[in-house]
């Protein structure tokens, strides 16, 4: 005895195909790239012509880049500073190449120079 299959298929089953490709749901993304401008720093003595064992005053200032910004200086005279303000007596004559160097918050750098004459 032979036996038959009847397959009945709904008429809607033929549009699926064409509602799932139609209406997927879409996507879409938004990108905000914010651009910092870039490190930079300045460096200023006051006075920049002393007398040995007269007090300096330094300043450096940082923008751009990322805060918090680090300050390191080298005066020079074979001493070193930190911090964005220092004062600093030369015990020695000459010029004294000062250099603020600046890292901030992302961890790049940038260096000022500068001189103080000690007479």
């Amino acid at each position: 005895m032979r036996r038959s299959v009847v397959l009945l298929v709904s008429p809607l089953l033929l549009f699926l195909p064409a509602v799932i490709v139609f209406a997927s749901t879409s996507v879409s993304f938004q990108n905000n790239t914010i651009i910092l401008p870039g490190l930079a720093s300045s460096l200023t003595a006051s006075p920049s012509a002393v007398s040995v064992g007269q007090p300096v005053l330094l300043s450096c200032s940082a923008e751009g880049g990322t805060a918090p910004y680090a300050y390191f200086w080298t005066l020079g005279d074979g001493n070193t500073g930190t911090g964005p303000d220092p004062s600093h007596v030369y015990n020695i004559q000459g010029l004294m190449r000062v250099v603020c160097s600046v890292t901030d918050g992302s961890s790049s750098s940038v260096g000022s120079v500068g001189y103080v004459t000690v007479s």
